[in-house]
């Protein structure tokens, strides 16, 4: 869709790790193990868009108006493929 672009993601996109045992500090390298929690994130991304507006004043029947959005995803890392080991 656009919204965000291969230039926006070291601003916008970010992957952090957690141990099961402390949710609340990420893993600052070597995080990406079995068992551990993977969270993916959209940060602060804004859209601007144009609306019918209701009412409209002196003839301007749109308005334009900018969301700021955030969006997270967490999972628990599942096993190694087959054939592969840490």
């Amino acid at each position: 869709m656009g919204i965000v672009t291969t230039s926006d993601q070291t601003k916008h996109i970010f992957v952090d790790y957690y141990a099961p045992t402390n949710l609340n500090t990420s893993i600052a390298t070597g995080g990406n193990i079995p068992g551990n929690i993977v969270q993916v994130s959209v940060q602060n991304v804004s859209w601007r868009g144009s609306r019918r507006s209701a009412a409209p004043r002196r003839g301007q029947p749109y308005s334009d108006y900018t969301v700021v959005f955030s969006a997270y995803s967490s999972d628990i890392l599942g096993g190694y493929p087959a054939g592969v080991n840490s």
